[in-house]
């Protein structure tokens, strides 16, 4: 009895295994199912489809004319958007505020900075950033409103097509480098609201004629420069121009006061001097040294005379006049005669040094007040 009883559960034991065995089998099947099958396949084609869908219409769109070249999208500092035209190669910038700062990789409008040809930033922007627009090297034209003050670091550097500049009144600051290396630019006219210029704002850059304050001297100065108008400022810094070969022309206005030392030295070529002001304002110039007066080399004074600009041969200094400044008229070889007020009290160091061409002065005080001028 034991041992039939041990037979029976053997055979129990075998019965359960196979039905383990055959309810894996349906399992394995199951997962291979011709319909589960057709699912995922219809799944990948339904993809498939609709992606080439996509692919179709935009090629479609591109051929017949009508695919937008126009991208948009907005800065860092979420107050500056913009927009690219790529056939026309025009970035708009718009927006209220200042411009974030930026790193060399995460300029807003990097992927297409080698195609911008021009770049107009609208009323409202208040400051260009660092780095905004540093290697945008097609880069021809920029449009720079009113509402800006401030031009960032680097702003504009390595803008190697740039030829023409202008910053406008309102802009007061431009940073370390914000033109450097553009090498192509020959014609700078900076406003007279700038009150700081970073070291090296234009390095490199061969600008040949340039209408700026007096403080912009020392920035501009290079081998290339033929033409400078001076237009507001007092002081015209130290050796400004020094060694300037290829300086032909200086305009100064009446408001300049100061000239400091060699500021025109080494400029062999300059030929011609402009001044805006009157006789009285000129006698009242503070020239350094001989090198700090034009006439060094140019020996002829051109001043305004209704709206022209005349050759200055025969000056009545006015009776407003107290004082003829060191070096005044040095080397003016074209004053051929001078008048002077009874109220000069002294003329300073070399005032008529090398006036060749002077063969006559006039004095309208007594012999007692000629003495007494020192």
């Amino acid at each position: 009895m034991k041992k039939k009883f041990n037979l029976v559960s053997v055979s129990i034991v075998i019965v359960m295994c196979l039905l383990f065995v055959t309810a894996c089998n349906f399992n394995n099947n199951s997962s291979t199912d011709p319909m589960a099958s057709g699912s995922s396949q219809n799944g990948t084609a339904s993809t498939t489809a609709s992606t080439s869908s996509q692919s179709a219409t935009a090629s479609a769109s591109s051929k017949s004319g009508t695919a937008s070249t126009t991208t948009s999208g907005s800065t860092q500092s979420n107050k500056v958007d913009y927009t690219f035209d790529a056939e026309s190669g025009k970035l708009s910038v718009f927006g209220n505020g200042d411009m974030a700062d930026y790193s060399m990789t995460n300029i807003p409008w990097l992927l297409y900075k080698t195609n911008i040809r021009s770049i107009e930033i609208s009323d409202g922007i208040t400051s260009i950033g660092k780095n905004a627009f540093n290697g945008c090297t097609s880069l021809t034209s920029i449009t720079i409103p009113d509402s800006v003050t401030k031009i960032g670091i680097s702003a504009l550097e390595n803008c190697r097509a740039l030829t023409n500049l202008t910053i406008g009144n309102n802009i007061t600051s431009i940073g370390l480098y914000a033109f450097a290396h553009c090498t192509s630019l020959a014609n700078v006219t900076i406003g007279n609201g700038v009150t700081s210029i970073g070291n090296a704002a234009f390095s490199d850059c061969p600008i040949e004629t340039a209408t700026i304050p007096a403080m912009a001297c020392n920035y501009i100065k290079n081998n290339a420069l033929k033409t400078v108008n001076i237009t507001s400022g007092e002081s015209i810094p130290e050796s400004a121009f020094a060694n300037c070969t290829s300086l032909e022309s200086v305009t100064m206005g009446n408001s300049v006061t100061s000239i400091g030392s060699s500021v025109f030295s080494g400029c062999t070529a300059l030929t011609e001097v402009k001044y805006d002001g009157d006789i009285a304002g000129w006698c009242n110039i503070t020239f350094d040294n001989e090198y700090a007066n034009p006439l060094y080399y140019v020996h002829n004074l051109y001043m305004k005379v209704n709206e022209e600009y005349v050759s200055v041969t025969d000056i009545v200094i006015p009776d407003t006049v107290t004082e003829i400044k060191s070096y005044a008229f040095y080397g003016c070889t074209s004053l051929m005669s001078v008048t002077i007020g009874n109220s000069v009290t002294s003329i300073g160091y070399e005032a008529f040094y090398g006036c060749t061409s002077l063969t006559e002065v006039n004095y309208n005080g007594d012999i007692a007040a000629w003495c007494n001028i020192t």
